[in-house]
C-alpha cells in the first residue's frame, strides 16, 4: 500500500510539471546602470589639480557643464540627496541628475588619502537610445564628452563613449593640463 502512495505521490509531481511552463514571453523588467562620468585633472607632474594641497590646483577656477543648453556650475562636496550613491529603499536604481561635483574618490574601500578628489558627472540614463552629450570647461579648456546607447536585445547594452570625438574605453577620464 505504501508502495502505491509513493508512486501516486511522483506520478502528481510529473502531472504539476508536466503542466507548468517557462514561458519566455514572461514581462520581465531589465534594470541598466546609470552612466556617471568621473574625472580626474592631473598636471603633467601626475598631481591631482582638484585637490586643494596641490600647488596650481584649478579649484578657484571657472569650472562647469553645459547639458541640454543648461548650464550647471561644479560644486565642492557630495550631493544632498539621502540615497546617495546607492539607493537603499528600492531594488530599481532609477537616475538621478547631480549636476557635475568635485568630492573624494567613490569608492569606500579604496585609500581616499591617495586616490584623492574626482570630479563627477551624472547620473545619465543608462537606458537611452542613441548619443548623449555635454560639455565641460575646467579652468579654460572645453571638452565634448559623450556616449552612445544601443540595447540590441533586452538585458544587453553596446555602450561607447567618446572625448573630443575620439572613443575612449571608459566613462573614467584622465584629462592633463
Amino acid at each position: 500500500m505504501k508502495r502505491l502512495q509513493f508512486w501516486e505521490f511522483i506520478g502528481s509531481i510529473l502531472i504539476a510539471l508536466t503542466f507548468t511552463s517557462c514561458n519566455d514571453n514572461d514581462d520581465v523588467i531589465w534594470d541598466y546602470s546609470p552612466v556617471i562620468f568621473e574625472v580626474l585633472v592631473e598636471n603633467s607632474q601626475d598631481e591631482n589639480l582638484l585637490d586643494e594641497n596641490t600647488a596650481g590646483n584649478i579649484l578657484g577656477t571657472e569650472m562647469y557643464v553645459i547639458f541640454e543648453n543648461e548650464k550647471f556650475d561644479v560644486t565642492y562636496g557630495w550631493p544632498d540627496d539621502p540615497y546617495f550613491p546607492y539607493p537603499y529603499s528600492s531594488r530599481a536604481y532609477m537616475p538621478s541628475w547631480w549636476g557635475a561635483f568635485i568630492a573624494p574618490y567613490f569608492y569606500d574601500y579604496s585609500d581616499l588619502h591617495t586616490r584623492g578628489n574626482r570630479l563627477y558627472i551624472g547620473e545619465f540614463f543608462g537606458d537611452s537610445y542613441g548619443e548623449t552629450k555635454f560639455e565641460l570647461y575646467l579652468d579654460g579648456h572645453r571638452y565634448e564628452i559623450s556616449y552612445t546607447n544601443k540595447i540590441p536585445k533586452p538585458g544587453k547594452v553596446d555602450r561607447h563613449f567618446f572625448l573630443d570625438g575620439k572613443e575612449i574605453p571608459s566613462s573614467n577620464i584622465t584629462l592633463i593640463l
